[in-house]
């Protein structure tokens, strides 16, 4: 909620209570990690600054807010950490300005989390290459050490998006919606972003795995040459896999082990057919990040006026 003080109440404008659903995410509450405002005693009166909140209609509606404009700048959100438990560290946060929030390095700051957020589609899924919050939008964060906390500022400008200056952004779509993972040449290897269950079980499933857990944003040696992509589709029918890089590349191969087709991500993106029952270990990305230029490189350059 952009507002300080937005009563929940005034949210729903329809009077028949089977036609809406609002929830929070615990992620202590296993098994129930949606608590749903109809059924939880204790839910919160007024939305709070910050969080995020999940709401589902049974029909398209407008949906009313009314309350003091938040005309803050700035907010810092203390979070938990709880070590083994992958669900309650994430954490549903909410973009409670009246402006979009840049999510640029300059920007934000991430303690003891991991260095991106996924917010959900239109189709049910995720997106976990995420740039910019709008006004009204939650995302999701996830935490991996003690005493986590993201803090943001707004800046006039947008500065510079440095952890991304070299990641490739893959994207897996179908009739039923996309998903996608993000690959970081970060310079070292860390723990990612761990995928999250679309809520559409029809929309196929892209991502990295490491040490048999599944990742949407996932970080690697700058040096990293090959990353094995995980495919599943939930249901016959085709696809396609596309790319887009950020940072400078020489190559981007998506490598089909079933068909051995090669495909220059950089150039095209790769159509191909899946069923449910097929291996998920189908491609791998080979890669190379462009360096310096070579004395018999061709150049332009700019000579006096």
């Amino acid at each position: 909620s952009p507002f300080t003080d937005a009563s929940i109440s005034d949210f729903f404008t329809t009077g028949d209570d089977n036609d809406y659903d609002l929830y929070k995410f615990d992620g202590n509450q296993v098994g129930a990690e949606w608590q749903n405002q109809k059924t939880i005693a204790t839910f919160d009166p007024q939305f709070v600054s910050g969080r995020g909140y999940l709401a589902s209609y049974q029909a398209e509606t407008t949906a009313t807010l009314s309350g003091t404009l938040n005309n803050a700048t700035s907010f810092t959100k203390e979070l938990s950490y709880n070590e083994g438990e992958d669900l309650a560290n994430f954490h549903l946060l909410g973009n409670p300005f009246s402006f979009d929030m840049n999510m640029d390095n300059a920007n934000a700051t991430f303690t003891n989390m991991v260095q991106g957020v996924a917010i959900v589609t239109a189709q049910g899924g995720y997106n976990y290459d995420v740039t910019s919050i709008p006004v009204g939008d939650g995302f999701f964060v996830m935490t991996t050490g003690s005493e986590p906390s993201m803090s943001y500022t707004h800046a006039a400008s947008k500065g510079t998006r440095g952890v991304d200056a070299n990641s490739i952004n893959i994207i897996a779509s179908g009739e039923s919606g996309y998903d996608n993972v993000v690959i970081r040449l970060a310079g070292y290897e860390t723990e990612g972003f761990t995928k999250i269950d679309n809520f559409n079980k029809e929309i196929a499933e892209v991502y990295v795995e490491n040490f048999g857990k599944r990742y949407g944003i996932m970080s690697y040696d700058e040096n990293t040459t090959e990353v094995e992509v995980s495919f599943h589709a939930n249901q016959m029918g085709n696809y396609t896999i596309a790319a887009v890089p950020s940072g400078k590349f020489q190559t981007l191969t998506l490598v089909d082990r079933f068909t051995g087709i090669e495909t220059n991500l950089l150039v095209e993106d790769y159509h191909f057919t899946a069923t449910s029952s097929e291996d998920v270990n189908r491609f791998i990305v080979k890669l190379a990040v462009s360096g310096q230029q070579s004395a018999n490189s061709n150049f332009v350059y700019q000579s006096g006026e």
